[in-house]
């Protein structure tokens, strides 16, 4: 597994996973995972739904695999909880209004050291998302025209 796999196999296990945490590999069902799952559906995204059943999914078949289980309680279940990609509702983006967002930000530079309350106000003033503005570089900006010129990932 790729290290950042690892890590967000890790976050996810730390982050979602608590009701299973204690249980003994064996002790978790299918009810169980499937509660979990729902429930989970009921504050987050779909994607995200889909990405910690995959965790759990992957969890159960190395199980299988090392011999400690016979089935993967995971298995199927996606297709009975999230409706079909074609039928989700999209949520749309709630951002800070200004009052806020000048809050938010005169907090940052308050309480948080430098870099980070620059990049907070570069990703609230630019839309970026945090990965694009940890990237950032000399290279793409445009000083002549006050630009900044996000380049895709190959």
């Amino acid at each position: 597994m790729r290290a950042g796999n690892s890590r967000l196999a890790r976050c996810i296990t730390r982050s979602f996973l608590q009701p299973l945490h204690n249980l003994p590999l064996d002790q978790v069902d299918r009810v169980k995972v499937k509660k979990l799952l729902v429930d989970l559906m009921k504050i987050r995204a779909a994607n995200t739904v889909e990405v910690v059943h995959a965790v759990i999914s992957g969890i159960f078949s190395e199980a299988i695999d090392l011999g400690y289980l016979d089935k993967n309680p995971a298995y199927g279940l996606l297709k009975k909880i999230l409706p079909p990609k074609n039928k989700r509702s999209l949520n749309e983006p709630d951002p800070f209004n200004q009052k806020d967002l000048g809050r938010l930000l005169e907090a940052a530079w308050d309480k948080l050291r430098e870099p980070y309350p620059l990049i907070l106000e570069t990703m609230a003033m630019s839309g970026m998302r945090l990965g694009e503005a940890l990237a950032m570089s000399c290279g793409n900006l445009d000083a002549q025209n006050c630009q900044y010129n996000k380049r895709r990932n190959s």
